[in-house]
């Protein structure tokens, strides 16, 4: 008898901007208790580092990661946003059943993620997104409170979503619902909206997940110069726009110069192009971080 033992494939992408290397400890903490609570499926964790100036060492990379889950590691040196660099993670998933996007500090625990995939497995939803609920608006800061009431009005009202958390850090989907989220063109934190925007428009099945933030998580206030950007993403979302992008494959936007994997080695993306060098042809070797 043949039996299959081949175990499901999980891409985690978890984007990073921060200005020193303290997120590979916190990124090591939540994927070893990750993959010590479901060890069936096969995790591969994408770390993209958004343009931090605070690039680890090789030491330091393989001191803080442990060398018993797959990770990749990419950094590049302008920082891009939130949606650039999902997308930039989930080029990098060529093969996987599954793909997953979380906050690298993990807002709703392991759990969340696991049930995600759970989710997913059953083969009866193309995109899982996380739902807060009422109740995360209790936690939030007065500015921030505001904010995401008006968003969720906007939702209701103009977009007329069915799903009106879009803004939710953690996201799951099969191959299906993947093609969908490479094709937004938003870099700042509204391609979430234009994701689930998309894919509703599209008719994908779309699983609410109810979730919870850790305790004692630390919830900030936007500063003015992301609210504003925010804004003109919206408008330009509630135009119309980007509808008519229905490419399905990965298209970075804007000229960014990169250093892929780890330290020295650079790419610099051709102004006549509208991808990644590194994802089209590549203009130098690259040395890239996976154990």
């Amino acid at each position: 008898m043949n039996i299959n033992l081949k175990k499901l494939e999980v891409a985690l992408v978890l984007p990073v901007y921060k200005n020193n290397t303290f997120f590979l400890s916190v990124i090591n903490t939540y994927c070893m208790e990750l993959v010590k609570r479901a060890p069936e499926f096969c995790w591969t964790i994408i770390i993209v580092n958004d343009g931090s100036q605070a690039v680890p060492s090789e030491s330091e990379l393989f001191l803080k990661l442990s060398d018993c889950i797959n990770y990749k590691y990419y950094h590049y040196q302008n920082n891009m946003g939130k949606g650039y660099a999902v997308r930039f993670g989930l080029s990098k998933a060529v093969v996987a059943d599954i793909f997953i996007y979380t906050d690298y500090d993990f807002p709703f625990g392991t759990q969340a993620v696991i049930n995600a995939v759970n989710i997913l497995k059953q083969r009866e939803a193309d995109i899982v997104a996380a739902d807060r609920g009422e109740g995360y608006l209790t936690i939030l800061p007065f500015a921030r409170k505001i904010i995401t009431r008006l968003l969720r009005l906007v939702n209701t009202i103009f977009l007329k979503l069915n799903f009106k958390d879009t803004q939710a850090g953690l996201k799951g989907m099969n191959n299906r619902g993947k093609v969908f989220m490479l094709q937004t063109t938003t870099n700042g934190f509204l391609f979430d909206l234009q994701f689930i925007k998309n894919a509703e428009d599209h008719c994908l099945r779309i699983h609410p997940l109810p979730v919870d933030c850790r305790k004692h998580i630390e919830l900030k206030n936007f500063r003015m110069n992301i609210i504003y950007s925010e804004i003109k993403n919206l408008f330009t979302l509630l135009i119309g726009k980007n509808e008519k992008n229905t490419i399905p494959s990965y298209s970075g936007s804007g000229r960014v110069r990169y250093s892929l994997g780890i330290w020295t080695n650079t790419f610099v993306e051709s102004p006549n192009r509208n991808h990644f060098a590194g994802v089209g042809t590549p203009t130098a070797t690259v040395n890239e971080f996976e154990n």
